[in-house]
């Protein structure tokens, strides 16, 4: 009977206690939750710059200290932003260069061919006259002996 009673009245020292430690950390944890809450906000509004988590505590961070790292955090995300973009420009305007100089090998390609062919036609123009001129002598020496 006598544990029964020590076990009743440490139950309620225990309890009391407790009751006392939160009231006595009531402010402690008040400021805990603020600073969770804190941190979980600073967290999610760099998500949108693709933020990894790296365990710093947001939460505790004085507020030029945040602006600072938030101001970096961006900055480095439209850096990036900026040079994948100019990355992508540089490779669209290399492709369609690529596809005008495709375009103009082409012509040249075909203007070689009407060239090459013209060409052909002069040199039988130049055999055919080249073969008259040959006969011109002989046919001098027949107009003479005639």
């Amino acid at each position: 009977m006598v544990d029964g009673l020590k076990n009743k009245i440490t139950e309620c020292i225990e309890k009391a206690e407790q009751q006392l430690d939160d009231i006595e950390n009531h402010y402690v944890n008040i400021e805990k939750a603020r600073v969770a809450k804190l941190h979980a906000e600073r967290l999610e509004s760099l998500t949108q710059f693709e933020y990894v988590e790296s365990g710093l505590a947001f939460g505790g961070m004085p507020e030029a200290d945040w602006n600072h790292y938030f101001t970096g955090v961006k900055t480095a995300f439209e850096n990036k932003k900026a040079e994948e973009l100019a990355l992508k420009q540089k490779e669209e305007q290399d492709r369609l260069d690529r596809i005008k100089l495709e375009e103009d090998n082409a012509k040249l390609k075909e203007q070689l061919k009407v060239a090459e062919k013209k060409v052909e036609v002069v040199e039988k123009k130049i055999e055919t006259i080249a073969k008259a001129v040959k006969t011109v002598p002989e046919l001098i020496s027949k107009i003479e002996a005639y």
